[in-house]
């Protein structure tokens, strides 16, 4: 099972990493793609991020993750925290549970 969450800022607001979606997926502003995955990480897998088993640094440069996507293509995938995360094009961020 694979759960979906935005790391794209809602029009006219500015949002924090903590903010949620009204459907409880969290959202942080464009730039904070690595915020975004910590926080859909933490929350597939039940936990709060500093209860994670390693810092997302550990597995993936953050400011690398953040500026990948300026010319609005492509996706890439990795595994961090027992699952798989694939952040797309738009920032979009996709956790799965490693079989």
């Amino acid at each position: 099972m694979s759960e979906e969450y935005s790391a794209r800022t809602r029009s006219g607001e500015g949002l924090g990493s903590s903010d949620l979606e009204d459907d409880g997926a969290p959202t942080v502003g464009s730039r904070d793609t690595a915020a975004a995955v910590v926080a859909a990480v933490a929350t597939d897998r039940g936990e709060t991020a500093v209860d994670l088993p390693a810092a997302l640094y550990d597995t993936v440069d953050p400011d690398a993750l953040d500026a990948l996507f300026t010319g609005g293509r492509g996706h890439v995938q990795f595994e961090y925290a027992d699952r798989v995360v694939t952040v797309d094009h738009e920032r979009t961020v996709t956790v799965e549970s490693v079989e």
